[in-house]
């Protein structure tokens, strides 16, 4: 017990930027893009503007767009010729600005790094990226460290990714849990595919998978995993947790864990396949892990 990871305290304007999420769909010939961005406004109603930037890392202008912001969900859509793609041979990456204007000042701030990509799942099951079949030689990791137990440092994961390029290691499981937020930022640099975990830990026969009275915590702890890292080009899976007792599920438990797929796909209505890890049987799950 304990914290083991930073912690942080911050302030926002009361009229701020509260969510956003960014997504790429490639056409057919996988080359040029749509971005679909919602970016979520609160607080009080004003003439604020929404102001997107995307640029390239050197900071060559890709794109720009703008809008009147409303309260609430505000939808964009642009179109992008030709971008770099991401996969995890060539990681790719852009940066992405949102800026939320009031009489022509900046009043809120987001910047984050995002990736062009497409994941499908063609009919022989076999996922595609960017169109092109991809074989993944993954691994299973913990946030630890050997010296300081779960408080790992950024040299310490740095070394982890290094050291799976050097391997060839081209995917790897946050098991069995969310990692430390920059892990994520090293694998859309370095070009890691991710598994991503929520922390529901049910190790087989363990009983609370199936038990209704834990829906709120499970449905809690896998909404805030899609939220949270749902702009990495890296994650190219989610996984609603580890090893639940699907052979022994009561009737009264499957209407949940059902719930809890579909808000998956619903947080994240774009290409990712929504998985459990090691149930004993295929119920509710895209791919088999």
């Amino acid at each position: 017990s304990g914290i083991f990871r930073d912690a942080f305290l911050w302030s926002a304007p009361k009229t701020q930027i509260r969510d956003f999420f960014f997504r790429t769909d490639l056409d057919q010939d996988y080359k040029n893009a749509t971005v679909s961005l919602d970016i979520e406004v609160t607080g009080k109603k004003s003439n604020d503007e929404i102001l997107v930037k995307l640029t390239d890392l050197e900071g060559k202008e890709i794109a720009t767009q703008s809008a009147r912001a409303k309260m609430g969900v505000n939808n964009l859509q642009f179109e992008v010729v030709n971008p770099l793609k991401w996969t995890a041979e060539t990681p790719n990456l852009y940066n992405l600005t949102i800026l939320l204007k009031q009489k022509g000042k900046t009043t809120d701030i987001r910047n984050v790094k995002v990736g062009f990509r497409k994941i499908e799942l063609a009919k022989d099951g076999q996922m595609l990226i960017n169109g092109k079949s991809t074989l993944f030689k993954g691994v299973d990791r913990h946030d630890h460290s050997p010296e300081n137990g779960r408080t790992v440092s950024k040299e310490e994961m740095e070394k982890d990714v290094q050291l799976m390029k050097s391997l060839n290691v081209n995917a790897v499981r946050t098991s069995h849990y969310p990692n430390n937020p920059y892990f994520y930022d090293l694998c859309d640099r370095y070009g890691i595919y991710v598994l991503s975990e929520a922390n529901v830990e049910c190790h087989g026969l363990m009983a609370l998978s199936g038990e209704p009275s834990w829906k709120d915590a499970f449905t809690i702890r896998n909404e805030n995993m899609v939220r949270r890292y749902r702009n990495h080009a890296s994650i190219v899976m989610w996984s609603m947790g580890n090893e639940p007792d699907t052979e022994h599920f009561p009737e009264s438990a499957y209407d949940y864990w059902h719930s809890l797929y579909e808000l998956t796909h619903s947080l994240d209505p774009a290409d990712r396949p929504v998985t459990f890890v090691c149930c004993q049987n295929n119920y509710e799950r895209d791919l088999v892990t």
